[in-house]
């Protein structure tokens, strides 16, 4: 079974929409969630064209360049929105006067974030995010449009394990080969892997082994989680070490390392947790498979 071109017109369509919805909350710029779904609806674009049959079209290949492109931007917001929401509660842990010292490095990354937002707002403006939405309208109506790989993308999967199969085996590959002290990189690449493998659980039809697909998406979310506090940590604390530095503040540097130091604490708790939770998700889904 592959999935038809109606289906994938469907999905193209379907995530140009949601792009396009949350466009005028990322240019208000008040809430950060409209730039998060902007940057989820990219991904899933992203996703989508992966397994269109003309993948080396030059049409596809310029449409997943592009998308590629219009995430970063939006990356850029996005993780300095997340930087400054850890931020401020960190520094409100702080003593006086370490708790002011802190106030000036958010003010740093405060300005970071506005130049980030201009970045993104003149995108949005221009010639080539307009382009760009043309683009995947025209490929969304296109007739030749086919999808080659159902076990990434399946139109009506009729079991799990035709969809979760091969992700799972990544996700455990992943794990087997991870040493007893994973470094941070190959605990964020094991974030990617959960990710996926919950996206395509995502794809199961609710008739589909109700009870043990939730029971393995919840346990996917929760490892997703915990390696994603494990990773906010790890950037959080090379990003205020770099600011730090390049500041001629003795003060803001102390308040810094206060930061840094509960940083360090998050990320040693997220690195008790994540073996439990991943173990979860490994029993979940062979359950599923099997």
């Amino acid at each position: 079974m592959s999935v038809t071109t109606d289906q994938l017109s469907e999905r193209l369509h379907a995530q140009l929409r949601e792009l396009t919805a949350h466009e005028p909350g990322a240019r208000a710029g008040d809430d950060p969630e409209a730039v998060h779904q902007m940057r989820v609806a990219v991904r899933r674009l992203r996703s989508i064209l992966k397994i269109v049959a003309g993948a080396a079209d030059p049409a596809v290949r310029q449409v997943r360049t592009e998308l590629k492109w219009l995430g970063g931007v939006l990356g850029d917001v996005r993780d300095l929105d997340v930087l400054i929401g850890d931020l401020r509660p960190a520094v409100s842990l702080l003593p006086e006067p370490d708790r002011r010292a802190g106030l000036r490095l958010v003010e740093v990354f405060l300005a970071e974030r506005q130049d980030a937002r201009q970045h993104l707002i003149t995108a949005l403006d221009g010639a080539r995010y307009r382009a760009l939405r043309q683009q995947i309208t025209a490929l969304a109506d296109r007739a030749d449009l086919e999808g080659q790989d159902p076990a990434a993308e399946p139109a009506e999967p009729a079991e799990p394990g035709h969809v979760l199969r091969k992700p799972y085996r990544a996700l455990t590959r992943a794990l087997d080969t991870l040493p007893a002290d994973p470094d941070d990189e190959r605990l964020h690449a094991l974030r990617i892997h959960c990710k996926r493998l919950r996206y395509a659980a995502e794809l199961l039809r609710p008739t589909v082994r109700k009870k043990r697909v939730a029971t393995a998406r919840r346990a996917c979310r929760q490892l997703q989680e915990i390696l994603g506090e494990h990773q906010d940590a790890v950037v959080a604390a090379e990003r205020i070490r770099s600011v730090a530095a390049a500041q001629d503040d003795p003060g803001l540097a102390l308040a810094a390392g206060r930061i840094i130091e509960q940083k360090a604490g998050q990320r040693t708790a997220m690195r008790e947790a994540w073996p439990t939770a991943a173990r979860r998700v490994r029993e979940a889904f062979a359950d599923l498979i099997t």
